[in-house]
C-alpha cells in the first residue's frame, strides 16, 4: 500500500493526485476493513467493516466498479498485505472481477495486479502451474499477479495504468470460496 509519509513513485507523480483512487484493505478470516481516498487525501470512503463472505465482497467490488467507472481517475492503486490464504483468495477474485479493466476493455484502460508469490521471493518468478492456467481464457489475456519489481508485505497493489505491457500469468484458485 502507498504510506503517506513516503515520496510517492514517479508513477504517482504523473498524475493529478485528485485523479489517483487508493483503495486499501486489511484482510482478516471473518471480516475486512475497507477504506477509499485520492492521492490528494480526499476520503471517498471511510475504514469499515466487511464481511469475508462472498456478500461482503460483492458489494465492496460494486462500489469500486461504480468509483472506475465514473471517470474520475487515471490511475487506481488497490493495495492489501500479501500473506495468508485470505489474501490469496481476495487477490484472485480482484483480478478476476476486474479483468476487463486487466485488458484494457473498460476504462482506466490497464490494471496491473501486484503480489508476492507465496511460494518465491523472486520478482520474476510464475506460479508452478501458470502454463496451464494460461489457456483458461481464449479471447483475452490472464491477469498479472506478479510484479516484476519486489512486493513487500504492506506494499502489494493492483494498478490501473493508461498503458501496461506487463506478461500475464495467472494465481491458484483458492480452495474456500467464501474467503474472499
Amino acid at each position: 500500500m502507498l504510506r503517506t509519509a513516503s515520496r510517492p513513485p514517479a508513477e504517482l507523480r504523473r498524475f493529478d493526485p485528485q485523479r489517483v483512487l487508493i483503495d486499501a484493505w486489511d484482510i482478516g478470516k471473518d471480516v475486512h476493513m475497507h477504506y477509499m481516498r485520492t492521492l490528494a487525501g480526499e476520503v471517498l470512503m471511510p475504514p469499515h467493516k466487511v464481511s469475508s463472505l462472498a456478500e461482503g465482497y460483492r458489494t465492496t467490488r460494486e462500489q469500486i466498479r461504480a468509483h472506475l467507472l465514473s471517470g474520475q481517475y487515471d490511475l487506481g492503486i488497490f493495495g492489501h498485505e500479501p500473506t495468508g490464504i485470505y489474501h490469496q483468495s481476495l487477490s484472485h477474485h480482484l483480478a478476476t472481477d476486474f479483468h476487463a479493466h486487466l485488458t484494457g476493455a473498460l476504462a482506466p484502460s490497464s490494471v496491473t495486479v501486484g503480489s508476492t508469490p507465496p511460494w518465491s521471493k523472486k520478482p520474476d518468478s510464475a506460479p508452478p502451474n501458470a502454463a496451464a492456467n494460461q489457456t483458461r481464457s481464449t479471447s483475452l489475456p490472464s491477469p498479472n499477479f506478479w510484479p516484476r519489481a519486489k512486493a513487500t508485505p504492506h506494499q502489494a497493489s493492483v494498478r490501473l495504468r493508461p498503458s501496461c505491457a506487463w506478461p500475464c500469468v495467472t494465481s491458484r484458485t483458492s480452495s474456500n470460496a467464501n474467503a474472499v
